[in-house]
């Protein structure tokens, strides 16, 4: 631009004519190339140049003042947009290159946009240069990708969303779709983390969401795609997982956490109790109930789960049952309680069909004075030899 005066400025083009005693404001990357009526170079001393330099140091000669740059250039600025005053060309009503203005016609403002930085202002031996380095931002005119994926059903174009449902306890996979206005090659990676489970999301935008155990109701995550110049852009993932009926669990430290069965041992003939202890994820109320029996003994389950086992006489070995637990909505679990029976030492038995079953005793008779003879006849369960031997003597007799 060109000052004529305190409060006159218009800008100063190839061609045209500047006085002894203006001013010529310049910004970054300008150069100036200042020539007499000759041809020749001009003198310095003919002009000022005046640059956005809040500095002390400034440019003057004998034929003119310098202003201070910053607030100078302020105030010319400032009586142009109040309208102070009208002023011509520097080149008159007929300027360089064959611009010219009408008179009555003013600089509304320059197009040129001074920012508070740092200039320099460098003068020649023989004219007068102006030489400024800054570098202005430039727009490289890149897009940012923009989601796109009408035929989505779960797409929201309006907001730019994707609404996705699925069952508690099951993955759901899906896909993001964008598009960008300059072409770029996209990729895709995951924004932000689900709160209540995990998602993987691919570099193609495909992903998959996996809620955490037994988890229902909303969750969402978002995904980023960038077009590898700085454009970038995000979408909200949003995830319904509906809840559905977990199945009860048999939560028991005396139980096989692996497989929740028991297992229990006990003595030959002898019974044994213990119960099956479960919980159930949505809270609903327990039954027990006996699945299936033993096969060497009998077993009585009772619905709060306490059950009586008792081995078949004399049995030693393996046995086994199970009891069902039921959450009154379908879902049940069985629990096996495995029964160890251990081996003890069963006594002879006398079976005999002559003595007394009951007792094993034996009732027989003789004539005074005559001998009698007879056999008593046992088994052993275990198998075991027996020996026989007399326990006591007769009170009236020999034996």
């Amino acid at each position: 631009m060109l000052r004529q005066g305190e409060d006159a400025a218009q800008a100063l083009k190839v061609g045209d004519n500047v006085a002894p005693g203006d001013v010529i404001l310049a910004s970054a990357q300008t150069q100036i190339q200042i020539q007499g009526a000759d041809g020749q170079a001009a003198t310095p001393h003919d002009w000022v140049v005046a640059a956005a330099d809040p500095s002390p140091a400034r440019a003057t000669r004998p034929a003119a003042t310098a202003l201070a740059a910053r607030s100078d250039l302020d105030d010319v600025i400032g009586a142009i947009e109040r309208g102070d005053e009208d002023a011509a060309t520097a080149a008159g009503l007929t300027g360089g290159d064959g611009a010219s203005m009408g008179e009555g016609l003013r600089v509304d403002r320059v197009i040129e946009v001074v920012t508070p930085q740092a200039f320099s202002v460098a003068t020649a031996n023989d004219g007068l240069s102006a030489d400024v380095a800054a570098t202005p931002p430039v727009d490289d005119g890149n897009d940012a990708p923009v989601f796109e994926d009408a035929p989505n059903a779960n797409f929201n174009p309006a907001t730019g969303r994707y609404s996705l449902v699925t069952n508690e306890d099951q993955s759901v996979s899906g896909q993001v779709q964008a598009g960008d206005p300059d072409g770029d090659a996209l990729t895709f990676g995951k924004g932000s983390d689900p709160q209540n489970g995990t998602v993987v999301v691919n570099p193609d935008g495909s992903y998959t969401y996996t809620p955490r155990p037994d988890y229902n109701g909303p969750d969402s995550f978002t995904v980023t795609v960038s077009d590898g110049r700085g454009g970038t852009a995000t979408a909200l993932v949003e995830i319904s997982v509906l809840p559905s009926n977990d199945p009860p669990k048999v939560d028991d430290p005396n139980a096989d956490p692996a497989t929740g069965n028991y297992n229990v041992t006990t003595e030959e003939d002898t019974a044994v109790s213990g119960q099956v202890k479960a919980t159930d994820a949505d809270g609903d109320t327990l039954t027990y109930a006996k699945g299936s029996d033993p096969a060497s003994g009998s077993v009585v389950v009772r619905a709060d789960g306490t059950w009586t086992y008792t081995p078949n006489k004399d049995f030693n070995g393996s046995d086994k049952f199970t009891v069902t637990v039921s959450d009154g909505k379908g879902g049940t679990v069985t629990s096996t309680i495995n029964i160890g029976v251990t081996p003890v030492n069963d006594p002879p038995k006398v079976d005999d069909p002559s003595a007394d079953p009951a007792t094993g005793n034996y009732n027989v008779t003789t004539e005074e004075d005559t001998a009698v003879s007879g056999q008593v006849k046992a088994t052993d369960a275990d198998g075991d030899t027996l020996t026989y031997a007399k326990g006591s003597d007769p009170a009236s007799g020999s034996v």
